[in-house]
């Protein structure tokens, strides 16, 4: 079973870098790789569901809903209206446009168990954990290890094979 995930992982990612961003769009493979990290990614207590929050009206919190209701699982996706709430939730996404709410929301997370990922690669050296990328027409993403593991979260090796940069 873990071999046949194992290949599944390796099929989708392959696609990620080989898709040009313009076949679907940004937000719908945004979607698909967070769920990616979701099923990638060890949180220090076991969790059977995880709660995401994206700061602000962004597209890809419908994407994310309606991801979820198809493939009924048993997260949950909220909008976050004001930065103090991001506390409350597994992951936090920064969509593309709210770098400047990006201090106070790292001061309100802090160390807690909370995994970030941002829309735009700058946010990579503000101790965002997961930012996206566009090269080339393609859709890739980089990787804060170090900044994942001061928070307890363990990044699996087959992510971060795939990320254009490790910091």
């Amino acid at each position: 079973m873990k071999l046949k995930n194992d290949l599944r992982l390796i099929a989708l990612l392959l696609v990620f870098t080989c898709t040009g961003i313009k076949a679907q769009t940004r937000q719908s493979l945004e979607t698909r790789l967070v769920f990616t990290f979701i099923n990638n990614i060890e949180w220090q207590q076991t969790k059977s569901s995880i709660s995401i929050g994206v700061l602000g009206n962004s597209r890809i919190l419908t994407e994310i809903s309606n991801h979820i209701k198809r493939s009924k699982l048993p997260h949950t996706v909220s909008r976050i209206n004001y930065v103090k709430e991001a506390a409350s939730y597994d992951i936090v996404v920064i969509p593309a446009g709210l770098a400047l709410e990006v201090d106070e929301l790292l001061a309100v997370i802090g160390t807690k168990n909370i995994l970030t990922i941002a829309e735009e690669k700058k946010l990579a050296n503000k101790d965002i954990d997961i930012c996206f990328v566009d090269e080339e027409g393609k859709l890739r993403y980089v990787v804060n290890e170090t900044n994942a593991k001061k928070k307890g979260l363990k990044i699996a090796d087959k992510l971060l094979d795939y990320a254009t940069e490790i910091y």
